[in-house]
């Protein structure tokens, strides 16, 4: 998708790290997708990212896997 994007980003702090959420938006050559996707992130005493869980809605992402 040449034309990706995030909207409706949120970033809320944790006691570990922090929880991103967004919409990851575009257009497939199959059609628009339009897929809520969070973050779970866990950071180490130096502020590195420790950890990454990544959940998305595949119900969005649907177009890209239709044939055009």
């Amino acid at each position: 998708m040449p034309d990706v994007d995030w909207e409706d980003v949120a970033v809320h702090p944790t006691a570990a790290g922090f929880v991103w959420q967004a919409v990851v938006v575009g257009n497939a050559p199959g059609g628009p997708v339009r897929a809520p996707t969070c973050m779970v992130v866990a950071l180490s005493e130096a502020g590195l990212i420790e950890r990454l869980d990544e959940y998305l809605d595949p119900g969005g992402l649907a177009s890209l896997r239709a044939q055009p």
